[in-house]
């Protein structure tokens, strides 16, 4: 019966865990993410898929949606986290990941082993973790991901072993040596899953899997595209905005085309047009000369359209037409004279652009009083390495008048100014402001008289104040012109665009940043041998002869086998070459010769020689990285002033003495000379401390303001022993990390020596409990240095309470039972310094304090008999002890207070008389 009774108790308990099985399923199943698609990415190159779907309700408690990809349904790993604020949701009826261009794929710490992630079906699920170092998964992954490994610099110089297969030498590295990215593969399915996690971190569902294919697609047309011809220049001039997204984009070509062929044209006759230029997928602008193309009549634009192409791989997209407007470039652009200087006060990054006049703009206004008669101006200047400026000068003028109702001469540009307003005028009708200088450029000549930026100020409504529009100088828009800055080093072919700013500004820093690591393709991978496998060749150095940037192979002696391979290769064609009797087959074996011998010649470069002769492979190493990361830091220069729509100048690089680009290297600075007074000002303190410590402990007599506080410290012990009452001392509420706990600390070692000479009891309570121990020592020190270590009591110094105002609490309580007759607080107090010294005082007890709080000293100044205020706390037991030491410290502290104190004054009284050189000397922080 028993047994019977057992079973069917069995029975129904598997029941029950089936139904709760089933109901958690149901549940699961209710959490999972609806309507997941997978779809290519339109105008990009064909590595990009765009996975969407909706977002389960906020109700659900999500935090992070998991996003899955695979090469095969059987495994999909987790690429990608999606955070979510569980309390409001995604407001967004559609989520959006993008699975395009480089991502992550196995960083430094990913797992040695696949390992399943969290499903309700874990045993049978397809997901896993993120990708393992497992070489044999990454392996499979190469079939349809490219993959590109980035690693550290030196295991790629020192590190890297060579490794033949299938009659090719790689070079092989470990891979703990860097992380590996991935990119999709065009024309390759790939596999997606979505999970939700809620905020119990419990792994919902996975959505039905979905699969997708990137193609390369037809690159997006140019949205903005201006054109300007310019007479006096003889050009053809054009500027415009790279397409979104733009990484399909190969090359830019610009068309001219007769009005009456432009239907044809746009058809896909592009015949019916002219090229006129074509630059990379990088420019942004371009410039024809108009003689190269005399067939076209320049007087009538107007009977010629303008059409910008993007090419792509397979074909061309191209811009609606727009019309050359004729136009006259103003002399501001073609200021493009430039210097490059090494980054101050920095260790090797960065080198700076400057260029341009000094300029200055107002950034904001607010008014000043309730009389709203004066008016408080924030501005900003900017200057360079060309010009030095003593004086701004801000003239206001109100609206329609040509004097100024006020000039102001800005001797010392602090960023503010004071503006008196007119009593007269409504400002709401707007204040001109005109700023000009006096300035001298770098070769000692004056800055010229007539230049000058203007700005209007007007009114705003919302902020109830005049608001700076656009900045002005020669009918040019400042705020509305820019500056590019083009670079690229000695490896690199053309130049690119390094930094776009306004016009406004007058230097740039640069970033050349030391080398710190390589990215190489993915070549193979030798899972028996546990090496990711990348190309062994290497760029080395720029050759000024050939104009070409030579590479040689990581490994000594491969290059001679390349060599001695070539040769072999050449002697072959020569002879296969004699057996051709077919034209065509002859030609093509000529040219192939031809390339070859090519190849071979660029092989015998004396620079490869050079290198090649080292036969150590660490040398040869460090020849290779010395000359190769030195050229990749080089930059040279060029910089363009345009408007944004066709009307710009280009200067040139600057060159050298012989006529050579010049490139600059950025230098590593020793010394931060912004922080040079500082460091004067430190030596200067430590000379003078070490003085005064060498004349106390000659016994010299340094004189010490008496302090109130410090010297009633023996009247307050004396009182106490005639009454026969106990001393309460409490070291503040801080820990031992706080300065003013130490000072504290210092000062009861006085107290209690003197105590103890007196034979008076003293009460310690600590609230810290690492402040406890070190206050008993003290306390035990001072009595036997009183001779009188028998009166030492232990339990004089006791801990009460880690609590705030349960501490204050029991110090209250001591004040009242013990009768105490002089109360010491010296350290750090909080809100609780009333309290306690409010009870002291009712009790009619002594007291003195001390602290740095600045919040609490008028408490204690109220309370107390005496207060030592801020570093009179330090100082009181340097006044005490008279140790040379401390005594030294403090009088060097007053001496170079002094020291301080006169430059202020000297600096005030000569900036009255507008001699501004000593306050720039000082660092602003």
């Amino acid at each position: 019966m028993i047994k019977h009774r057992k079973a069917g108790l069995s029975i129904l308990m598997i029941l029950l865990l089936l139904s709760a099985v089933s109901l958690f399923s149901a549940k699961a199943q209710n959490m999972t993410v609806r309507n997941l698609q997978v779809t290519d990415i339109p105008n990009d190159d064909g590595t990009g898929l765009r996975v969407s779907w909706t977002p389960l309700p906020k109700e659900s408690r999500v935090i992070e949606y998991h996003v899955y990809r695979g090469i095969s349904p059987d495994s999909l790993f987790l690429i990608s986290t999606i955070p979510v604020n569980a309390k409001t949701g995604v407001s967004a009826d559609v989520m959006y990941y993008y699975d395009s261009g480089w991502t992550q794929i196995v960083g430094v710490d990913a797992p040695a082993k696949a390992k399943k992630d969290k499903q309700p079906d874990k045993a049978t699920s397809p997901l896993y973790k993120e990708y393992p170092h497992d070489l044999n998964v990454l392996k499979d992954l190469m079939r349809r991901t490219t993959l590109l490994y980035m690693m550290d610099i030196k295991p790629y110089y020192y590190h890297t072993k060579p490794i033949e297969k299938d009659g090719e030498t790689y070079a092989g590295l470990k891979w703990y040596n860097g992380s590996i990215l991935g990119k999709l593969i065009p024309s390759n399915k790939y596999y997606y899953t979505i999970v939700a996690a809620n905020e119990q971190r419990k792994y919902f569902m996975r959505a039905d899997m979905v699969s997708g294919i990137p193609v390369p697609n037809e690159a997006a047309a140019v949205e903005t595209f201006y054109g300007k011809y310019l007479p006096e220049q003889g050009t053809l001039q054009f500027e415009w905005k790279h397409p979104v997204p733009s990484d399909a984009v190969s090359a830019y070509h610009v068309f001219i085309v007769d009005n009456n062929k432009l239907e044809a044209f746009t058809g896909g006759n592009y015949d019916k047009g002219t090229e006129l230029v074509s630059t990379s997928a990088n420019n942004a602008f371009a410039s024809v000369k108009i003689s190269d193309f005399p067939q076209f009549n320049y007087d009538s634009l107007n009977d010629y359209s303008f059409v910008i192409g993007c090419a792509y791989n397979g074909g061309i997209t191209l811009s609606e037409p727009i019309k050359a407007e004729r136009s006259k470039l103003n002399e501001f652009y073609k200021d493009t004279t430039f210097v490059v200087d090494d980054a101050p006060d920095d260790k090797g990054d960065y080198l700076r652009v400057e260029w341009g006049k000094p300029s200055a703009y107002v950034t904001g206004t607010s008014f000043l009083g309730d009389a709203k008669q004066k008016m408080l101006v924030a501005y900003e200047y900017r200057t360079n390495e060309f010009y030095d400026v003593n004086d701004i000068y801000f003239s206001f003028f109100k609206v329609g008048e040509d004097k100024p109702f006020k000039v102001h001469e800005e001797f010392y540009q602090d960023n503010k100014i004071v503006v008196p307003l007119p009593k007269d005028y409504d400002v709401a009708k707007g204040i001109r402001v005109e700023m000009s200088f006096n300035a001298k450029s770098n070769t000692g000549t004056p800055l010229n008289a007539d230049y000058s930026l203007t700005q209007d100020l007007v009114w705003d409504d919302f902020i109830k104040s005049l608001k700076p529009s656009d900045v002005m100088y020669n009918e040019v828009n400042l705020n509305k012109t820019f500056v590019t800055v083009l670079s690229k080093n000695i490896h690199q072919s053309s130049y690119s665009i390094s930094k776009e700013v306004i016009a406004l500004e007058r230097s740039l820093n640069d970033l050349s940043d030391y080398v710190k690591r390589e990215f190489a393709i993915v070549q193979d991978i030798d899972v028996e041998k546990k090496y990711i496998l990348i190309d062994p060749n290497i760029s080395y150095k720029f050759d000024p002869i050939s104009g070409s940037v030579l590479s040689v192979n990581l490994f000594p002696g491969e290059d001679k086998k390349a060599m001695t391979k070539l040769k072999t290769s050449i002697d072959e064609l020569i002879v296969e070459k004699g057996t051709l009797t077919d034209a065509n087959e002859i030609a093509a074996a000529e040219g192939q010769l031809e390339q070859m011998n090519a190849q071979l010649e660029s092989m015998n470069n004396p620079l490869l020689e050079k290198v090649n002769s080292v036969e150590g492979r660490r040398s040869r190493m460090r020849m290779i990285k010395k000359s190769r990361e030195h050229e990749k830091r080089s930059r040279s220069y060029k910089i363009m002033i345009s408007d944004g729509k066709g009307n710009f100048f280009k200067s040139e690089p600057l060159m050298d003495a012989k006529g050579d680009v010049e490139y600059f290297y950025p230098v590593p600075n020793w010394l931060y000379l912004q922080r040079l007074p500082g460091l004067i000002a430190a030596l200067i303190f430590g000379a003078i401390v070490f003085i005064m410590i060498g004349l106390a402990r000659r016994g010299k007599d340094l004189y010490l303001r008496p302090i109130a506080g410090i010297q009633e410290i023996d009247n307050a012990i004396g009182r106490a022993t005639e009454m026969g009452a106990p001393i309460l001392f409490v070291p503040g509420l801080s820990g031992i990390n706080d300065v003013a706990t130490l000072a504290g600390l210092q000062i009861l070692s006085q107290v209690a020596k003197k105590a103890a000479e007196y034979d008076t009891p003293i009460l310690v309570p600590c609230r810290d409990v690492i402040v406890l121990p070190i206050a008993q020592e003290i306390v035990k020190e001072a009595h036997y240095e009183a001779g009188r270590p028998d009166t030492f009591d232990p339990s004089s110094v006791f801990f009460l309470t880690s609590s705030q105002f349960a501490f204050v609490a029991g110090v209250n309580g001591i004040m009242v039972r013990e009768k105490v007759a002089t109360n010491f607080y010296m350290g750090m107090f909080y809100a609780e310094s009333l309290i306690m010294t409010e009870t002291g005082n009712s009790i009619g007890a002594i007291q003195i304090s001390g602290t740095d709080a600045v919040t609490q000293i008028p408490f204690f100044i109220t309370t107390c008999d005496y207060t030592l205020m801020g570093e009179e706390l330090y100082a009181a037991a340097a006044y005490l002890s008279k140790e040379p030491m401390m005594l030294g410290t403090l009088k060097g502290q007053d001496y170079f207070k002094f020291l301080i104190l006169f430059f202020i004054v000297l600096g005030t009284l000569l900036s009255t008389m507008k001699i501004t050189f000593l306050i720039n000397a000082f660092p602003d922080k």
